[in-house]
């Protein structure tokens, strides 16, 4: 039995018995809804223009190797979109919750993705450019100081928004746990990836805040913080695991 949570309606536990279980974590949400075929079409529209938003096919052998060297920027964008799309399909299937608030934050998910998609692979090209000494070039021209302080901001900023839209779309989760009948392991599993999305947002916050207060020499470092948000997450699921009730 699959049913959609809306305000008025909850879980039985004899209706909650009968469904299908995913780590310990039953599916209130295996249904496919008009919302999840939306998000889905949006996230597959996408990652296609992610990797063909080029302005011509290559002509030559040589422009061929020139547009593979954005290969590397490519697959860390595509992982960077696929967490996001990861995320909101377990939420989608684990709760079903399908209410004005999680519409709209859902489509608003939706919405930041084809914002940010330039700044996401833009912002991974420049870094190997970096890493590369220019093997891997970046043709993207940046004429000042501030442009480049906007280029890391514009990156952060999305990656901010993005994340706080998921981590509420957990917080409804854990404001219907009474509806949804949660158990004290989906609860904490709950509670655990929406501390891990604040943590990305806190993270985001301090690539913000670096954009515009580092030293030029050292304003690389507002994009590399991204990565090391990656790192803490793993640790704190780690030791998230570790509390999880028996």
């Amino acid at each position: 039995m699959v049913k959609q949570i809306t305000s008025e309606i909850s879980w039985e536990e004899s209706e909650l018995a009968k469904l299908p279980t995913e780590d310990g974590f039953r599916m209130r949400g295996l249904e496919t809804t008009r919302l999840d075929t939306l998000i889905d079409a949006g996230f597959a529209f996408v990652l296609t223009f992610l990797a063909i938003s080029q302005d011509t096919l290559p002509t030559s052998f040589t422009e061929l190797k020139e547009s593979l060297n954005s290969v590397p920027a490519l697959f860390l964008s595509f992982l960077i979109l696929m967490i996001f799309w990861l995320d909101h399909r377990r939420w989608s299937r684990r709760y079903g919750i399908e209410t004005k608030t999680s519409i709209y934050l859902s489509t608003s998910l939706l919405f930041a993705l084809l914002i940010y998609i330039f700044p996401l692979r833009m912002i991974f090209e420049s870094m190997f450019d970096f890493l590369t000494d220019g093997a891997l070039s970046f043709n993207f021209t940046i004429e000042t100081d501030m442009d480049a302080r906007h280029f890391f901001a514009l990156y952060a900023a999305g990656f901010l928004l993005m994340s706080i839209i998921v981590a509420a779309l957990y917080r409804v989760a854990i404001g219907r746990k009474d509806a949804l009948r949660l158990s004290q392991k989906e609860l904490h599993d709950t509670k655990g990836i929406y501390h891990r999305w604040l943590l990305g947002c806190l993270f985001a916050i301090i690539s913000l805040t670096l954009s515009y207060t580092l030293p030029m020499q050292y304003i690389s470092l507002a994009g590399f913080i991204l990565l090391g948000l990656f790192i803490a997450q793993y640790i704190y699921t780690v030791v998230h695991r570790k509390m999880e009730p028996s």
